[in-house]
């Protein structure tokens, strides 16, 4: 009776195990999408248009459909491509956040349940 008690436990834990990996990924794409969008639709003004490059912070590597997707956004948005400055910050724990000169767009995990209050700043 044991036996079969610890094996179903196991079981139990593993499934959880995959689904938790499974609904952090498209927690993940989601966010990253959300954050696309954002880009597309801001106001920029003339400051902004002179950017020379953007920079992209997430918390793993950045897939090269993504950077494409936001490469054609700022080719429309500012009539030529950008250089992307790609960096990595672990504690974002998912999503991603791009910056310009001054305008921060932060669709990370992290900086959404700060947003929400659900998260303290430090």
């Amino acid at each position: 009776m044991g036996d079969i008690f610890i094996k179903v436990l196991f079981f139990q834990v593993l499934v959880a195990i995959v689904v938790i990996f499974i609904l952090k990924k498209i927690l993940n794409l989601q966010l990253e999408e959300l954050a696309v969008k954002k880009l597309e639709y801001i106001k920029l003004d003339d400051e902004e248009l002179g950017l020379e490059a953007l920079t992209l912070v997430a918390p793993g590597k950045i897939s090269l459909a993504l950077q494409s997707k936001i490469d054609y956004i700022c080719k429309k948005k500012f009539g030529r491509p950008l250089r992307f400055v790609i960096k990595t910050d672990r504690s974002l724990k998912g999503g991603l956040v791009i910056r310009l000169k001054k305008i921060i767009i932060d669709y990370s995990l992290i900086g959404r349940l700060k947003e929400s209050g659900m998260l303290r700043s430090k």
